[in-house]
């Protein structure tokens, strides 16, 4: 998972896939709470393959309709995780997939 704001970019890996040990992670909580950790307001979230099980929850989670509060931009590729949201959650999610 990547977030980028202003002129930096930070990488985030998370263990528990593969033969990694498992991690005990939020995985509900974990981009909020490592967004604030790290003063970021507003970035663009970048999430592949597994990562989507965080990213998605942080898009969608309390309600997708304010997910511009929370990212500048979006880009899923190939995230896991989606079909946990319904099609209006997808539909009431106004973020950019480009950054702005």
């Amino acid at each position: 998972m990547c977030v980028s704001a202003e002129s930096y970019e930070t990488v985030v890996v998370v263990v528990g896939y593969g033969e990694s040990k498992d991690a005990r992670v939020n995985k509900h909580n974990f981009v909020k709470q490592f967004m604030k950790s790290v003063k970021l307001d507003r970035p663009v979230l970048v999430c592949a393959s597994m990562s989507g099980s965080y990213a998605l929850p942080f898009v969608m989670r309390p309600d997708a309709a304010t997910c511009t509060e929370r990212l500048q931009g979006f880009v899923p590729i190939a995230p896991t995780g989606t079909m946990d949201y319904r099609l209006v959650d997808y539909s009431n999610c106004k973020v950019s997939f480009t950054r702005q």
